[in-house]
């Protein structure tokens, strides 16, 4: 019984020692490619799925590399469709205040 109970602590150290690592690679990440300023911007809108147990973004479907492929298909003169266009003005729309991008 005391090596099983061992075994199975040993097991959960390990899962604990794994689970660390990717936390600390998931923070190196972020520390290094997201600027504070819009990390700030992703934490405040995030919100809990109770179901699930993880966050969520709203409107992610409106995200800026959606957009930015929107205005590289309009300026190559392919066609938008009537989805993607509500997306991108309401995108546009949304992020006004909030955007240093120039292109608005």
């Amino acid at each position: 019984m005391k090596e099983l109970f061992h075994r199975e602590r040993e097991d959960l150290m390990d899962r604990i020692r794994e689970l660390t690592r990717e936390i600390r690679k998931q923070h190196l990440l972020i520390d290094n490619f997201i600027p504070p300023y819009e990390y700030m911007k992703i934490e405040r809108r995030a919100e809990l799925d109770e179901m699930t147990g993880e966050f969520i973004i709203p409107n992610n479907e409106f995200t800026g590399n959606n957009i930015k492929r929107n205005k590289a298909k309009k300026k190559e003169g392919h066609a938008i469709d009537g989805d993607q266009r509500n997306q991108f003005l309401y995108e546009n729309i949304l992020n006004m205040e909030e955007s240093e991008d120039e292109d608005f």
